[in-house]
């Protein structure tokens, strides 16, 4: 029943958001914050490139909330616009990044884990060495696996927010998972 409430609430959030309510977008803002800037760390694996395409997903969101048809396709609204400011950073940066190696490890464990008990150090590498495993993958295999299996998007969803179709969507998340469980496997064997 929360649940139900919590959606109705977050629905009229949004809808007042659309007809202009400064104070509604202001809450939009921050509930959609945390979840962009996972799903852009994830891509980028660097915080100021994060905070910088976040702002821009932000900037973006607050200035076309307007033209939003319905409330429930705010998700994959959102995520089209991740994407696309995801790129057009990639794009803006690319001479910058020509010649330097793409550099995805997951250097930010936090550090208040206990590593004691040997189950919970075993749990730890495993964890890492999935996040590295995903920084493998190349960016159309990492996007569609992200998506998929952090977000929860459906394939028609992530189909529509990388224009590609859906047939292409499972045959990247299928490979995703084949390559994932290669590099896995000495951790599991």
């Amino acid at each position: 029943m929360k649940d139900t409430a919590d959606k109705k609430e977050f629905h009229k959030i949004v809808e007042k958001a659309k007809q202009g309510n400064i104070h509604a977008l202001e809450k939009l803002l921050k509930n959609i914050e945390k979840k962009s800037y996972a799903v852009l760390y994830y891509l980028t694996k660097d915080e100021n490139e994060t905070d910088e395409i976040l702002q821009d997903v932000l900037l973006k969101v607050s200035k076309n909330i307007k033209d939003l048809k319905s409330t429930e396709s705010l998700n994959s609204w959102l995520n089209k616009i991740i994407i696309r400011k995801y790129y057009d950073f990639k794009r803006k940066n690319f001479k910058k990044e020509q010649g330097k190696v793409f550099e995805c490890v997951y250097e930010n464990e936090p550090k208040d884990i206990k590593r004691e008990p040997i189950d919970d150090v075993i749990g730890i590498e495993l964890i890492k060495a999935i996040k590295e495993s995903i920084c493998k993958l190349s960016e159309p295999y990492r996007l569609a696996i992200i998506m998929r299996e952090f977000e929860g998007l459906s394939y028609d969803e992530i189909a529509k927010a990388t224009k590609t179709n859906v047939g292409t969507v499972k045959s990247r998340i299928a490979r995703a998972r084949s390559q994932l469980k290669e590099y896995i496997k000495p951790y599991i064997n």
